[in-house]
């Protein structure tokens, strides 16, 4: 027996997944099925909402890619290119006109490489709270209140910090902070041209001015207020509800309305083709075109008659 091939092991996984009878769950699904359960457990504990908190962020790491795909792939390359690509070039030395290439592990001056230490501060001080604090925030967005709790509960949850009026007043603040950093470069190394207009720092800020603006949850982005939340597959206490959604019995009886209306309709269409495709009513309505034809044929004749009696009457006298 020689080793097992690749489609040995296809063969075998399909084998195993019509014997078992459950679909296989995604990391993002099971998370669901974690925070629904963690949700409606009256006896989960005092430390509920830590669970329920580290759930949540692991949720938003996971979907990240899904809901804001071009965010996190910006994201990304952005982040790629801090690690590898030269951030800006400046005047270090203004006294002799010393021109160097900043990167994160050392500066070039005239193709001579010189390594400092004070390159790595200055880089993970900006890593950290120019990039990481907005990666933070983008992953906050990915979710809503309704993603992270059971339609079978009905109380009425609050909606998320990151959506409220005063917390998009401070992500406005903190960005004018870290962009009044980055600015000051341009008044310490040389000015605008060449250290703020080839900055990679002054491009990742104003993409984050743009997800801040148009972004989800944004200040121009419009939320549906009214979203219904849907019902998670595999959560028993989502499936033992008697309607789809949360608001089940305005659903059943606008159905109901709907199915109503629906059914007088159809009737009122059968009723006019039964009427018009009856054979008696057409008989009824030729039988009294031909009676109305008739009496009209008779009173014709009466009058003629009449005429002719006074013509006759007329000619006797004369």
């Amino acid at each position: 027996m020689g080793p097992k091939t690749y489609t040995d092991f296809i063969v075998i996984r399909q084998q195993q997944q019509q014997n078992s009878n459950h679909q296989i769950v995604t990391p993002s699904t099971q998370i669901l099925l974690w925070l629904h359960a963690l949700d409606v457990d009256p006896y989960a504990g005092p430390y509920q909402c830590i669970h329920q908190q580290s759930l949540a962020w692991l949720l938003r790491f996971f979907q990240f890619p899904l809901v804001m795909p071009y965010v996190f792939y910006t994201t990304l390359l952005f982040v790629l290119s801090f690690l590898c690509f030269p951030w800006f070039q400046a005047d270090f030395i203004p006294s002799s006109n010393g021109y160097g290439t900043f990167y994160l592990w050392g500066i070039v001056f005239d193709g001579e490489w010189l390594p400092l230490g004070d390159t790595w501060m200055f880089a993970t001080f900006h890593l950290c709270f120019d990039v990481g604090v907005f990666l933070i925030l983008f992953a906050w967005r990915v979710t809503d209140v309704e993603d992270l709790h059971c339609s079978s509960t009905s109380e009425k949850h609050r909606q998320q910090w990151n959506q409220t009026l005063w917390f998009k007043v401070m992500e406005v603040l903190y960005w004018l902070w870290r962009m009044r950093s980055v600015m000051a470069l341009g008044s310490f190394y040389g000015g605008l041209w060449p250290t703020l207009m080839m900055n990679l720092l002054v491009l990742w800020m104003l993409f984050v001015a743009g997800v801040l603006i148009w972004g989800k949850d944004g200040w121009i982005h419009k939320k549906n207020k009214t979203r219904i939340q849907m019902v998670l597959d595999g959560c028993d206490s989502c499936l033992d509800r008697s309607g789809p959604t949360r608001l089940d019995v305005n659903y059943e009886q606008q159905q109901q309305q709907e199915q109503q209306q629906v059914d007088s309709f159809n009737v009122s269409i059968t009723s006019t083709s039964t009427m018009k495709n009856n054979p008696d009513d057409d008989w009824l309505e030729e039988q009294t075109s031909s009676e109305s034809s008739s009496s009209s044929a008779t009173t014709m004749d009466r009058n003629r008659i009449k005429v002719r009696r006074k013509g006759n009457g007329e000619n006797n006298k004369r």
